[in-house]
């Protein structure tokens, strides 16, 4: 099978921010070398041509020259690289910024008006449009311009704003009202998706490019893992109390989190007699410090997440229960405390697995919880199919001052069957978070009576970008 092989790390540039004077060579460094806190990242393959790198520089040496706001300079780089490659959207997309920075309106269009055409799918292109529109008080073009964006994004909430601008500025003042209460609630929600003069913020296509090539095959090698008997983990899971009871037997979550800040990753191991066990890791062995940390759980775990949700600089861990989920705040001495009923977390149903995340972008991790169907009491059997309704999923999104508030309906994302696991990623590279549920499709209504294997088919991905 072909294998991509990569010769270097290309970070995208820091925020750069407009009233910079980095000449076009350091910014074209700041832009192609690394360094931390970078947005994103790009790759350039080994063996990319010369031509294309060239073809590649001179868009990249635009998008530098527009963050060193040396504008003219931009413009001319910007238009020979349409010259070299007419199809890219990306190259159009930066020389409407150049001229619209340059404040030269009338031209800014068409370039804006090519990349829809190339791609008439990225609302970040009509917003623009629209902005253009506006500035030349084309109104009317202006309102259809944005709505054909908000259609496409709903929660672009630079459109919304742009929207609400055009109707006012054309006497429409009931719609101006709501479209800016509809921004209003984006940007207070942080659901919103705001257009900014910083570098990565004008949309995807207004990052440099990346270089293609073909890459040579490296050879097969071979990984092998073995069962490290020296660790000292010591840990046996009690058999199901019943073959019926099958969320027992979907066995338990672990995960890693450096809870002492020593550089070494400590273990959470979930199930067994005390549901719960913290293994400390003192160098290549680690120690039951379960007690001592006071990481006690009364109720069957599931699944784990690790993260410090009140950036206070230590790993909090959550947990999910039986009937719902369990946080424990790092204290920082080497001890947690459950401050679950603190949090204004509410959450029932069975968490299998869950993630801390930090969807919004605004700095502190909120927290995912896929959910499964959950007992009508507490020595009930739990069996699929399950006549109990399963809860949605959970978003819940931290408000940055030690409580969260529920944000499932404002961000779509409950999903309409029992959640198992979720992985959290941006898998389109649009800088936006993306969530990959595990969900459970019903059991077809002919098998009732289906064995455990025939009902555990999970069929049902949900993708839910954000």
């Amino acid at each position: 099978m072909p294998s991509l092989r990569l010769c270097g790390r290309v970070p995208c540039a820091q925020p750069g921010r407009s009233g910079t004077s980095d000449p076009p060579e350091q910014s074209w460094r700041r832009i192609h070398e690394p360094g931390e806190h970078h947005r994103s990242a790009r790759f350039i393959p080994a063996g990319a041509g010369a031509q294309s790198i060239a073809d590649c520089r001179a868009a990249d040496e635009g998008i530098a020259l527009i963050q060193a706001q040396r504008l003219g300079e931009a413009r001319d780089a910007l238009l020979d690289a349409t010259r070299r490659q007419p199809q890219s959207a990306r190259r159009w997309y930066n020389l409407g910024l150049a001229y619209r920075t340059l404040g030269e309106s009338d031209s800014a269009v068409d370039p804006f008006e090519r990349v829809a055409q190339i791609n008439p799918n990225d609302a970040d292109t009509l917003y623009f449009i629209g902005q253009l529109h506006l500035q030349s008080a084309r109104h009317d073009q202006a309102v259809a311009t944005f709505l054909r964006a908000l259609a496409l994004d709903t929660r672009h909430a630079s459109a919304e704003f742009g929207l609400a601008r055009a109707y006012q500025l054309s006497g429409n003042a009931t719609a101006a009202a709501q479209h800016l209460a509809r921004f209003d609630q984006l940007s207070q929600s942080k659901l919103g998706k705001p257009i900014s003069s910083v570098y990565g913020e004008q949309g995807p296509y207004s990052t440099a490019e990346a270089i293609a090539g073909e890459d040579p095959v490296p050879s097969d090698f071979s990984v092998r893992f073995v069962i490290d008997t020296r660790a000292g983990l010591r840990f046996e899971v009690p058999k199901p109390s019943s073959p019926e009871r099958i969320v027992e037997q979907l066995g338990s979550g672990a995960c890693f989190t450096d809870f002492d800040n020593d550089g070494r990753p400590d273990l959470v191991l979930l199930g067994g007699a005390r549901h719960a066990v913290l293994y400390r890791n003192s160098g290549g062995r680690f120690n039951d410090v379960t007690s001592r940390a006071g990481l006690i759980v009364t109720k069957q775990a599931f699944g784990c997440t690790a993260g410090d949700y009140d950036n206070d600089g230590r790993d909090d861990i959550a947990i999910g229960l039986e009937d719902g989920l369990a946080v424990f705040r790092n204290q920082g001495n080497g001890t947690f405390r459950d401050v679950t009923s603190t949090l204004g977390i509410r959450s029932g149903g069975i968490a299998l697995g869950l993630s801390f995340v930090d969807y919004d972008h605004d700095g502190d991790l909120d927290l995912y919880v896929p959910r499964l169907r959950f007992p009508a009491c507490a020595d009930c059997r739990v069996e699929f199919p399950s006549p109990v309704k399963a809860p949605a999923n959970a978003l819940c999104r931290n408000n940055g001052n030690g409580s969260f508030v529920d944000a499932t309906d404002e961000a779509g994302v409950a999903g309409d069957a029992p959640g198992v696991g979720v992985v959290a990623a941006d898998l389109d590279n649009d800088r936006a978070v993306d969530f990959l549920t595990w969900m459970r499709d019903s059991v077809h209504p002919s098998r009732p009576n289906a064995t455990i294997c025939c009902c555990f088919s999970w069929s049902k991905t949900l993708l839910m970008p954000a």
